[in-house]
């Protein structure tokens, strides 16, 4: 139960910190117009680490297990593959401004935040051990 709440304080901490250092940027970003790299990445990885946080106490179980670690590809296949698209989505517009995405494949840049924290978690929760 305590490696729970350290967990829990551990995320919270976490997110303070870094909606605090995310202001500072996105002030910055309007300030000198410059969005990328800075706060596009910033807000990246962020989401993405918030998201593999929250499978670390399961993580940290799972280690203790004895067996040999796999990874479940058809579940990050399934999975993973369109949440990686969805929260990468508005990166390809910065990276490569002369490609141009047909208009279907467009999205509402307010799934990319929820889409970068799934993607975390399925990316952290597809190991596993399997026993011998």
């Amino acid at each position: 139960m305590a490696k729970y709440f350290i967990c829990f304080a551990l995320y919270t901490f976490y997110w303070i910190g870094t909606s605090t250092l995310g202001n500072a940027l996105r002030e910055y970003g309007m300030n000198t117009f410059k969005l990328f790299p800075y706060t596009v990445c910033f807000v990246t990885v962020q989401f993405l680490v918030g998201g593999m946080l929250l499978v670390v106490p399961s993580f940290m179980e799972l280690n203790t297990q004895p067996g040999k670690w796999k990874f479940d590809y058809k579940k990050f296949a399934g999975a993973g593959i369109p949440a990686w698209y969805l929260g990468f989505h508005s990166l390809f517009y910065f990276i490569a401004p002369s490609i141009t995405i047909p208009s279907f494949f467009h999205i509402s840049i307010s799934l990319q935040e929820p889409m970068l924290l799934f993607l975390g978690f399925i990316f952290l929760s597809s190991f596993y051990k399997e026993s011998e």
